[in-house]
């Protein structure tokens, strides 16, 4: 959750700063994650070695109150329009700008201004709220336990443990990649391949031992991994805009959490009936492909004139004509 609710500003900040180039410029936002786990994990070893790690606390609470915290604030703005100027990097234009960027919104499928109270009646957030639980479900089990699986078939810790850094590593090149694919594409489509991608990646870890590597999985499967994270705030923004984007991608993060929270413990219960992971891995791939295809099913509602008028009424529709 502490994971989460650091995305959340972020993911805010950046959808309000880009429209047009939204998907690449979380992607690019979301690279920070990646490699903040890149950096820091060693370098917090390392501070607990030196300092023990109550003195290891006390470092990163200064360097956040010090440098953190007044850096955000100098250069961070919540809005383009604080510094006159539009989404992307835009200059104001008159009414021929204005005109491209309704026609721009028109092709692109993009939604009324939904708010948290309209939104959760629509199938769209349930449909996407339960994507991303099964999408975790399968995603975290997968990372807290393929350690342990690669060491029970022969492979040594070390080999093991590089694999987990290179998918970590994969996973920032996917970041980038489907951002820039949510770019061109409803974001959606991005969506089912990245799950899709993870279902294979899971159906190669069962063959490891066939295949003679683990990173026939790691290839695949690492960078797919990337799009999880980068296209959950893109998805949320498409389908209900930016009124209430906040509320409405935190009731989806608390979601999320649930399939995330679930995943680790229901492949160590399996492992304990069944002395493998296997039967574990196989279910997971089989909520990747059962994600990926109901990825399909999240279209952007429509809001009808009079949830328009008076938002938070009860009165939407739901515009089932797919928008390319």
């Amino acid at each position: 959750m502490l994971f989460r609710s650091g995305t959340m500003p972020t993911s805010y900040s950046v959808s309000d700063w880009f429209e047009k180039k939204r998907g690449r410029a979380t992607g690019v936002m979301m690279v920070g994650v990646g490699l903040g786990g890149l950096i820091f994990v060693p370098l917090t070893r390392l501070l607990i070695d030196l300092f023990q790690w109550q003195r290891t606390f006390m470092i990163y609470a200064v360097a956040t109150s010090v440098i953190l915290i007044p850096v955000v604030a100098m250069v961070i703005r919540r809005r383009p329009a604080e510094l006159g100027i539009l989404p992307d990097g835009e200059v104001p234009g008159g009414e021929q700008e204005c005109a491209s960027r309704e026609v721009s919104a028109s092709t692109t499928g993009a939604p009324g201004d939904w708010t948290f109270r309209s939104a959760v009646r629509t199938r769209t957030f349930w449909v996407i709220s339960g994507v991303y639980i099964l999408v975790t479900f399968g995603q975290v089990g997968l990372l807290i336990n393929q350690v342990a699986y690669f060491q029970d078939i022969g492979i040594s810790a070390e080999r093991a443990a590089l694999a987990l850094g290179a998918c970590a590593f994969l996973g920032i090149a996917g970041k980038l990649f489907f951002g820039a694919i949510a770019d061109r594409y409803p974001v959606r489509y991005a969506m089912a391949l990245s799950f899709g991608l993870q279902a294979l990646g899971t159906l190669l870890l069962l063959q490891t031992q066939a295949l003679g590597s683990p990173f026939w999985f790691v290839i695949v499967w690492g960078f797919a991994m990337g799009g999880v994270i980068a296209l959950e705030p893109l998805i949320v923004a498409e389908c209900f805009g930016m009124k209430s984007f906040g509320v409405i991608l935190g009731m989806v993060y608390v979601c999320t959490t649930i399939g995330a929270s679930a995943g680790p413990p229901f492949a160590g219960f399996v492992f304990d009936l069944n002395r493998s992971y296997g039967p574990a891995f196989v279910v997971f791939a089989i909520t990747y492909a059962f994600s990926a295809a109901l990825s399909f099913l999240a279209i952007p509602p429509r809001l009808s004139q009079e949830a328009n008028q008076d938002f938070g009424g009860r009165n939407y529709e739901l515009d089932r004509k797919s928008v390319v």
